[in-house]
C-alpha cells in the first residue's frame, strides 16, 4: 500500500494572484522570495511579505470571508484525491488561522487531520496576525528543533505514527 503525498501552502493562492497581477516571471518571484521583507520596485515599493499580507487581509478575506484560503485548500484537496482516493496524504503548511483549517475539518473529519505546531528557537508569532492553532478534538503534536535534518526526521516519525492509527481520508 503506497500513499501519495500532496504539498500545498495556504499562501499559494496569494502568491499566484500577485504573480498574475504583476505579470511576474519565475525568476522575479524567486528574487522576491529571497528578499521577502525588503521593499521592492517590482511591487511598487512594497515588500513581498507586505503585499501578501495586504492582499490577504485587506482584500481577499474582507471580500470572500476569513475562511477563503481554507476553502481554496479544500478545493485543491478534492481535486487531488479524485486521482488517488484513500491513498493520499495532504500536507498544507503556512497557516496560523483556525478559520483556514475549519473547511478541511468539515470535509475530512477531525479524525483524519493531524495539526503540527512548529516551534523554533528565536522564532515566534510576535507582531504577526497569525498564532498557534488549537482545535478541540483534533490530534495535534508540537515539534521543536533547530536542525532542519532533526525537524524532517521528527515530522516523518510523527506523520508515520499518525497514519498507522488514523482512518484514511474520505
Amino acid at each position: 500500500f503506497r500513499r501519495v503525498l500532496f504539498r500545498s501552502k495556504m499562501s499559494g493562492p496569494i502568491k499566484a494572484a500577485l504573480k498574475a497581477m504583476f505579470e511576474f516571471h519565475e525568476d522575479e518571484v524567486n528574487y522576491l522570495e529571497s528578499i521577502k521583507t525588503i521593499d521592492s520596485s517590482l511591487l511598487l515599493g512594497a515588500s513581498y511579505v507586505g503585499a501578501q499580507i495586504s492582499f490577504s487581509e485587506d482584500w481577499a478575506k474582507p471580500f470572500f470571508g476569513d475562511h477563503v484560503f481554507g476553502l481554496l485548500a479544500a478545493r485543491h484537496l478534492r481535486n487531488a484525491f479524485k486521482a488517488y482516493p484513500k491513498q493520499a496524504v495532504f500536507v498544507c503548511s503556512d497557516t496560523g488561522f483556525s478559520n483556514e483549517v475549519l473547511p478541511l475539518l468539515n470535509i475530512f473529519g477531525k479524525k483524519n487531520v493531524l495539526l503540527v505546531r512548529l516551534f523554533r528557537d528565536g522564532k515566534t508569532f510576535e507582531g504577526d496576525s497569525r498564532s498557534y492553532i488549537h482545535l478541540d478534538g483534533v490530534s495535534s503534536v508540537s515539534v521543536m528543533n533547530t536542525s532542519i535534518d532533526a525537524y524532517r526526521q521528527e515530522i516523518d516519525d510523527v506523520v508515520a505514527d499518525f497514519l498507522s492509527c488514523a482512518p484514511c481520508p474520505v
